[in-house]
């Protein structure tokens, strides 16, 4: 029997699970829980015979159970408080959202049995607007006319949704998709974003970017150091030069990719982007116009931007081929097409209700609806009381304060760290064992709040930005200063050896943690990371780097006679 759910299949013959064909490397603890909950969808499957069935005759603890829900999991992307694999507390474990059944023993070549209707997973509902606006613009870069569109809105409005929906409908037609997200740290490596995109863009044909005649593929070695070439002839070029030549190398690296297959490229975060990687997305901007080349690009509406971002963004908007799409809350009557499936009804005074405790913005209405599901379904509105979100900061707040102790403090290390973090860091710089710091981080992971790497499970991030800050803002100042100087001495430790790969990270934090000494080794750290920067053509980073240096001078200063 092959079981079918989303983009993903599980077989049961083969004992793997797939998505668009491909199997996915998962661990056997936790295929074989998510094989059986998938076969018990129609109820709660309790943790004791979850233990039992899976560990028969063997003595492990309930985080052993929490853990493969976890790998499971991040194997099938179920992010986000709505979860297709749903924990009850103190019940257990149930898989909900339509599953279809491919009995391949059946006479023919297959039957597809149908799917679950009562098990529904929250649909993607409304934006037909600005889907609209974008596979407008997608039509337009196919015939040869290249487009940027700038999707924005606050925290959880669903940026990131819309766009990855808009994508995976580009990638099942004739066109290719690379990804990049800028990180909200300041030890992220100048042009990380474009590394990314790449990235992906060698792994769909490497030729573009190894093709020996390509006499400006060794310019790309600043963005993927696996490509670099000894004699770069740009070497001895003025600054300004060396660095539009590696733009220009970027620029005529994308155009004729795109003409084999259109490209969009996915620019996400922008308000967290290096300054560096603004100025090569300027560059960018001008470039594409008569290609078949798509930007999309995601950005938070902030109050204050800097000054990098506004010159940015006014290049941006002075593109004939630009269009901005804001997003906003969905609205009641978007609200009632979700919750229609889920009912059996359109409710309008549900979705009203709903609407009033959310704001119709989808990161609230997917937790509402989560919280609803444990009280029994969504007619429980009215007995939902105060255990709703009505806004963004109480929900935060009430999702860490629901933490132990030892979980929050997980949490108050991981948000200083970055937004991905590993349980080695964690373990190293709490001073807990491994087995102590998985247990935190698994209590972490049942709250919804971060989730585990599937490919690589001791590996973590937060499901939102918005815990991440959250997390970090509950950390008092010495406490931050305190975070910060142990994951310097942590990155330290684990890079020794090669101190290059990590050394904005460690600028970054021996900087933060300032007030604890370590004067020197920070001002070795930024000045390093400085030069490092100059060499990668990100001048503003390098700026930057150099800026942190004579923070670590005035404290010379400071402690001499």
């Amino acid at each position: 029997m092959i079981y079918r759910f989303g983009e993903f299949e599980l077989d049961e013959a083969k004992g793997e699970l797939r998505k668009g064909g491909r199997r996915i490397p998962l661990q056997p603890k936790p295929l074989s829980l998510l094989m059986l909950l998938v076969a018990e969808r129609d109820r709660i499957v309790s943790s004791e015979e979850l233990l039992e069935r899976l560990w028969p005759r063997e003595a492990v603890t309930p985080s052993s159970l929490a853990r493969a829900v976890s790998v499971a999991r991040a194997a099938i992307e179920d992010t986000g408080p709505a979860r297709r694999i749903r924990s009850y507390k103190r019940r257990g474990y149930r898989f909900v959202g339509p599953v279809g059944r491919f009995d391949e023993g059946a006479e023919g070549a297959g039957v597809f049995s149908g799917s679950d209707s009562h098990n529904e997973e929250i649909p993607f509902v409304g934006r037909a607007e600005p889907l609209a606006r974008l596979r407008s613009l997608w039509s337009r870069v196919t015939r040869g006319h290249g487009a940027i569109a700038l999707v924005s809105g606050p925290p959880g409005i669903g940026k990131t949704r819309l766009v990855e929906h808009f994508a995976r409908q580009i990638e099942r037609g004739e066109g290719h998709v690379l990804r990049g997200r800028a990180l909200e740290e300041e030890g992220e490596p100048p042009f990380w974003v474009w590394a990314q995109m790449l990235r992906c863009l060698h792994r769909i044909d490497p030729s573009f970017l190894e093709e020996p005649g390509l006499a400006h593929s060794g310019e790309l070695s600043a963005l993927l150091p696996e490509l670099a070439r000894p004699g770069s002839a740009t070497a001895q070029l003025p600054a300004a030069q060396r660095r539009f030549v590696f733009f220009d190398a970027v620029a005529r690296t994308l155009q004729p990719a795109a003409r084999a297959h259109p490209i969009a490229m996915v620019f996400e975060d922008l308000h967290w982007a290096d300054p560096a990687s603004l100025r090569l997305l300027e560059h960018l901007a001008f470039e594409i116009g008569d290609s078949t080349l798509m930007l999309a690009v995601t950005m938070r509406q902030e109050p204050q931007r800097t000054a990098a971002l506004s010159r940015t963004l006014a290049t941006l908007q002075r593109q004939e081929h630009f269009e901005r799409i804001a997003l906003e809350g969905l609205s009641t009557a978007e609200l009632s097409d979700l919750v229609r499936p889920l009912t059996g009804s359109a409710s309008q005074d549900l979705a009203q209700r709903l609407h009033d405790r959310t704001g119709g913005i989808p990161l609230f209405v997917r937790e509402a609806m989560r919280r609803l599901h444990e009280l029994g379904g969504l007619e429980n509105l009215d007995q939902s009381g105060d255990s709703l979100p009505s806004i963004q900061a109480d929900w935060v707040r009430e999702a860490l304060e629901g933490l132990t102790d030892r979980c929050a403090t997980s949490l108050g290390v991981a948000s200083a760290a970055g937004r991905r973090f590993s349980l080695r860091l964690v373990s190293e710089v709490c001073g807990w064992s491994r087995e102590e710091a998985l247990d935190f981080l698994d209590e972490a992971v049942r709250s919804g709040l971060v989730e585990s790497d599937s490919e690589s499970p001791s590996e973590y991030r937060f499901v939102h930005d918005l815990f991440r800050e959250a997390a970090y803002d509950a950390l008092s100042p010495a406490t931050r200063i305190r975070c910060h100087h142990r994951i310097a001495e942590f990155l330290e430790r684990r890079h020794r050896e090669e101190l290059d790969v990590v050394i904005a990270e460690l600028a970054f934090h021996r900087h933060r943690s300032l007030p604890l000494g370590e004067a020197e080794s920070c001002f070795g750290y930024a000045t390093r990371a400085a030069e490092l920067a100059f060499d990668s053509r990100a001048y503003e980073q390098a700026v930057l780097h150099r800026k942190q240096a004579l923070a670590a001078l005035d404290q010379f200063d400071t402690a001499s006679p």
